[in-house]
Formats: C-alpha cells, structure tokens, sequence
C-alpha cells in the first residue's frame, strides 16, 4: 500500500511517493505526520484501514484535548480581565457596568469591533468602511439576524473566540506534523495564548479566524492537500488583505512538490499546468480570488476598484510606501519624543514586536521550511510598508498597531514552543512577564484605552 502525500521535507527535489517499508528509519512521529503506518502481514485490507483510522483519531485526541484546556483556561483569564476593568470603571464613578453581565459584555465594544458591527448592522455605507474586509461582517450577520437586536456583539465575540480555539489546534497539529512531540505543541499554543496582545484573540475582531485560516493554510500546503490550503487561503484573503501573505508560501510549496529540482521549478510548474490545469490554476487564484472579489464589490459599490487601499491611506493614516521611507519616517518620529516617557514607551512595544518576529525569522532561515520564511517575510513586508502617518510634512510615521499585526506570525510560536523544551526555567519567566503584560494591556483596552 502506498501513500500518495508528499513527505514534509525543508529542502530538497520532488517529493515522491513513499512507501511504509521506506520509513524503518524515521523518528516515529514523523512517520505519523505524513500519514504512513506499515501494514501488518496477517491484516486484511479492512482490519488495516479500521486501525489507521483509530491510530490517526488516537494522534488526534491529545492535541484536541491540549488545546481545548488551553482554550477554556484562557477564555477563563479573559473574563478575570473583564471582571477587573468593569471595577476599575466603577472606581471611577461608571457603576452601571457592573448592573449585569451584559454591561461588562459592552467593554468588548471598543475601536474595529464598532466597525465591524456597523457594517454588519447597515452594511458598507461609506468609502472609510472599505477597509475592513467583508466575510467578519458575513459571518456575523446570519447568526446576528437570527437571534435579533443586541445579540451581535455576543455572536461576534463568539465566531472570533471559536477562531481561536481552531488556531489552537492548528498550531498543535503543524508543530507535531513538523518533527515536533505534544510538549512543543503544548509550549507553541501557550506561546501564542501569553503573547501581550493575544487577549485580541478573544475580542470581537479577525486576529482568531484569520489565524485559524493561516495556520491550516500552512498545514495543508505543507501536506499537499491543496484543497484545503486553497479554502483556508481564500477564507484569509476575504477575512483581511494581509491573506495575501500565504500567496507566495502556497506556490512555493506547490512548485516544490512537482519538480524535479528546485533550478526547474518553473519548467516543472508549467508541465504540472498542462497535465493538470484546474488544480495548478485552483493553486495560482487562491489569495488573488479573495481579494478580486471584493476588489470587485467595491468598484461596483464604490466606484472605485482599490477602495479598500485607497481607503487605507485616505480615512486611516495607513499609505503604502517604500520601506526605506516607512522607516526612516518611523525613526524620526521615535527620536522626536522624550526619551522614556509614557508616549514612547507605548510606541516602541510595537517597534520590540516587530524585532522580535524579525531577529527570529533570521534565525530560522536555514532551520525551517522555506514556506514558512517566506510567509513571515510576507508579514513583515506588509507591516512595514504601511505605519500610520502623523504628519507627512515633517516625515513622522509610527507603527501603530504592529504589536497585534505580528500576532499571525506563526512560525515564530513554533519555534519558541521548540526553545521552551530546552530552556524551561527561563521559558517560565518570560511566560509570566508576558502574562502580566498581557494583563496590563487587556485592561486598558477594555476601559477604552487604544493599546494596538
């Protein structure tokens, strides 16, 4: 019996059909990961196909029950954040929000999460709303709709927390399947969930759905299911422009499993398409498709094809530019402040973010799967090409944002999850410091305080 997927390989030719008799030697978990279990001489095809499918429900089972616990104690810590912003507020004199849990519930009604319910509720009215992609929107309307007035922000909270717990997984499932044991899985998903501004993942905006998609995207592609990594990467693009992103990692993966070598890729790519074009072309469209249909929506809805580029820049501060301008408009901006003082301090939590995904993802050029350099690379370029401009008369930019932006930066959890294994100690103080920050930051956004 042979198994037709591709074997998970960082570098390397074609990935060729393997055979279970071709494995004695590979580590056993990464024998499960590409799904080959050597076929016992006395079993039937039956009694064979029955015990794969328990021994693949089996692999399955502790990275659910793994990231469901991390998921319940999580949702868990939020309500905690919600309990002491709700008092902090009554400290103040705003009493009312500890009448009923309802009350409480409204802290979540903060910046993009109004957008969002807006759209939802009276559609896209103007060009400023374009930016925000359309399929949260969808996805909340029908459930919304059903249950009637004042049930949208709880169904919106709901979909992103249901996002999040399917992250989770995912992140297990990729760390396993990439060489990894359920103690990296474990340390990935706690990586992801301590993050400071992982309470995100718990508010009513993209960061839980969109990661969900990223991380099976990422998981399929690596796989070859190309249905799969195509739905999740067309689900990304329609969720946020950034779903482009995973463009370059899919066709990498795809060109590299159908050729021969990697100096023919392109010639292999185009036999591939002749041989077979609706998969090869299905591969091509994927993130294009997501943002043509809505490119599309918008030139009928706004006259404008670019609406939500053009609505960037215009109504949100967020231009593209070249990197070198971004950053030496970001720079100065920086030194203008005070050096130490709380707006500066605010800022570079931003700018520490996006060092940290940047100084990880050197580290790991020559460690991990092209795909996953190229799709951090994807991050990083789009981060950095549009802060938000201050003033462009005096060149002042700043990265808003940026510290929630590196949130979808998987691969960087996969690999702190591998450096918790080996230094635990230290692992557990920068868990904890950034749980606190963590803290820190998710009550401050829920009194109405912009954090990112």
């Amino acid at each position: 019996m042979r198994d037709e997927r591709p074997i998970l390989v960082r570098y390397g030719p074609a990935l060729a059909p393997v055979d279970a008799r071709d494995l004695s030697d590979m580590p056993t978990v990464l024998t499960a990961a590409i799904g080959v279990r050597e076929r016992p001489s006395d079993a039937s095809s039956d009694e064979y196909a029955g015990a794969a499918s328990t021994e693949r429900y089996g692999a399955w089972r502790p990275l659910l029950k793994q990231a469901l616990v991390l998921w319940l104690a999580t949702r868990l810590l939020l309500v905690v954040f919600t309990l002491a912003a709700a008092a902090f507020e009554a400290v103040h004199g705003n009493r009312q929000v500890l009448s009923s849990p309802g009350a409480m519930l409204e802290l979540w009604r903060r910046f993009d999460t109004t957008a969002y319910l807006h759209i939802v509720e009276q559609g896209y009215v103007g060009l400023n709303q374009a930016a925000f992609f359309p399929l949260y929107p969808l996805l909340i309307a029908g459930p919304a709709h059903l249950f009637g007035a004042g049930s949208d922000l709880l169904v919106a909270l709901l979909i992103s927390n249901l996002g999040t717990l399917a992250a989770f997984l995912g992140i297990a499932k990729l760390a396993v399947d990439e060489g990894g044991d359920q103690r990296m899985a474990r340390n990935a998903m706690i990586a992801l969930a301590v993050y400071p501004m992982a309470f995100f993942l718990g508010a009513a905006y993209t960061e839980g759905p969109f990661i969900a998609a990223a991380v099976w995207c990422l998981w399929a592609m690596r796989r070859g299911r190309w249905t799969t990594a195509v739905g999740c990467a067309l689900f990304a693009a329609l969720l946020r422009p950034t779903g482009v992103i995973l463009y370059a990692p899919l066709l990498f993966e795809f060109a590299r499993q159908h050729a021969e070598s990697l100096t023919g890729w392109w010639q292999s790519l185009r036999v591939t398409m002749r041989q077979n074009a609706p998969q090869t072309l299905t591969v091509l469209l994927a993130s294009p498709l997501g943002i043509g249909l809505y490119s599309l929506y918008c030139a009928v809805h706004f006259g404008d094809l670019l609406g939500w580029m053009h609505s960037e820049g215009r109504f949100w501060g967020r231009p593209s530019m070249p990197i070198w301008q971004a950053l030496h408009d970001t720079s100065v901006y920086i030194v203008s402040l005070r050096p130490l003082s709380s707006m500066q301090d605010k800022k570079l939590v931003d700018y520490l973010a996006i060092l940290l995904v940047l100084i990880v993802t050197l580290a790991l050029i020559r460690r991990q799967p092209v795909a996953f350099t190229l799709y951090l690379a994807g991050l990083l370029y789009l981060t950095l090409d549009s802060p938000f401009v201050i003033s462009a008369g005096q060149h002042y930019a700043v990265y808003l944002s940026a510290s929630r932006y590196m949130l979808p930066a998987i691969p960087v959890f996969l690999a702190l999850g591998r450096w918790g294994l080996r230094s635990p100690r230290l692992a557990l103080v920068a868990l904890l410091g950034a749980l606190a920050l963590q803290a820190v930051f998710a009550i401050y956004f829920l009194q109405g305080g912009w954090v990112a």
